[in-house]
């Protein structure tokens, strides 16, 4: 286990970072912080807000510091310059720089068009997302190639506390495709009207200030997903990349997802051929409709292999870069 040193409190990825990746998390004060970054090996931070670090990190040696980014679903400025800072050794980061083509671009907003053609959101709507997407892009474009690592997502403290493994294998799924939470952004309730047209699917709709994924909410989200065959897989507010991928394998479900958000114009990371994407919604969910059980439930078990792999190598580049 590695001792990972944050000067913030524990958030939403605790779980996952000690579960998965082998890191503990351990909030210390800015005296604590500064002293250990000047004595002994390299340690590694949890970041989540770049400028608490500024002061302790200009003033430590060079190479003492390995940083875990998360929550920058948005690429900001300030975390892309931490990999300018002499006393930073190398980056892992949540939601990788994996920019997408013009044609992928394209087909998005063609399948977005189509998408909305049945429910209230107007085909028009995909030009503030391209243009909101379009200033990630060129804020993710930043990042170099060379200099950091990306880690998965993976799934939050509220998903780990209601999650039973023993659920996870539950071969009598009566839900088609499920959704819990937010009603979101045009690309989500796209998503979410075109899902509700299937048989047997079911559409939760959790107002903003009742749905934070905890307690009861949390229960009854994991209670569905491993009641249903196939998870809709909406992208995040910002960014294409959502706890819910994770959270769906966890608990035997097969995602269905779109290949490109407007709002963010990156490709998906850490993905396998084995689960479901297509253009647009109307495209993705009709895929699934297409597959048989027997089907399904190999796509799952060779999804959730690729996961376990990502997590593990990710585990192991975490491990090297503390033996430097």
């Amino acid at each position: 286990m590695i001792d990972g040193l944050s000067l913030e409190t524990t958030m939403a990825e605790q779980r996952f970072l000690e579960s998965e990746l082998g890191v503990r998390w351990q909030q210390v004060d800015r005296q604590e912080l500064t002293h250990a970054l000047r004595s002994g090996p390299p340690r590694m931070l949890i970041v989540s807000d770049p400028n608490l670090y500024a002061e302790s990190l200009a003033d430590a040696p060079a190479g003492s510091a390995i940083v875990i980014q998360i929550s920058d679903e948005a690429y900001s400025p300030e975390r892309r310059a931490m990999l300018d800072i002499p006393a930073v050794r190398t980056i892992f980061r949540q939601y990788a720089p994996q920019p997408t083509s013009r044609a992928q671009i394209a087909r998005a907003i063609i399948g977005f068009a189509k998408d909305s053609r049945n429910c209230d959101v107007p085909a028009r709507s995909a030009l503030p997302l391209y243009r909101s997407g379009s200033s990630v892009r060129a804020r993710m474009n930043t990042w170099p190639r060379v200099g950091y690592h990306c880690l998965p997502l993976g799934y939050t403290n509220a998903f780990s506390a209601a999650w039973d493994p023993t659920t996870a294998s539950n071969a009598d799924r009566a839900i088609s495709i499920v959704f819990r939470g937010n009603r979101g952004l045009a690309p989500r309730i796209v998503g979410t009207a075109a899902a509700r047209q299937m048989n047997d699917s079911l559409v939760t709709f959790v107002e903003d200030h009742a749905w934070s994924g905890a307690g009861d909410q949390g229960s009854m989200y994991v209670q569905e997903l491993t009641n249903a065959r196939f998870a809709l897989v909406p992208p995040g507010f910002v960014n294409a990349e959502t706890f819910r991928y994770y959270e769906a394998l966890r608990s035997g479900a097969l995602p269905v997802e779109i290949n490109v958000a407007l709002t963010h114009q990156g490709a998906l990371p850490f993905r396998t051929d084995s689960t479901i994407r297509a253009d647009s919604w109307q495209r993705a969910l009709a895929i699934a409709t297409a597959i048989p059980e027997t089907e399904r439930r190999s796509r799952v078990a060779a999804a959730q292999a690729t996961m376990d792999r990502a997590f593990t190598q990710a585990r192991d580049q975490l491990s090297r870069s503390m033996e430097g």
